[in-house]
């Protein structure tokens, strides 16, 4: 049985070589539209994105209940609404 040794001196780097093979391919080499497949920086990117977009929404949304609430302190404060899953419905 042989023995797979890496090293930083030798190879840059301690992950197995095949990554090494993996970062050589440009990125537009990943995307194929037939697939609709992307390569993954621009997947992580996509996600982060859509996170972040969600995040602002949920924000955008608390800091407008805890105004009207602030202007009419008998209105009730819904936070439950903050989780709903359509949050284009109310601005």
């Amino acid at each position: 049985m042989s023995v797979l040794t890496r090293n930083l001196a030798g190879d840059g780097t301690l992950a197995p070589s095949a990554l090494n093979v993996l970062e050589q391919i440009p990125d537009r080499a990943w995307f194929y539209a037939a697939h609709r497949l992307r390569p993954p920086s621009v997947i992580y990117a996509l996600s982060l994105e859509k996170i972040a977009e969600a995040f602002c929404q949920v924000g955008e949304k608390y800091l407008l209940e805890t105004e009207n609430h602030g202007r009419d302190h008998n209105a009730s404060l819904e936070m439950a609404q903050l989780f709903a899953r359509d949050h284009s419905s109310t601005a």
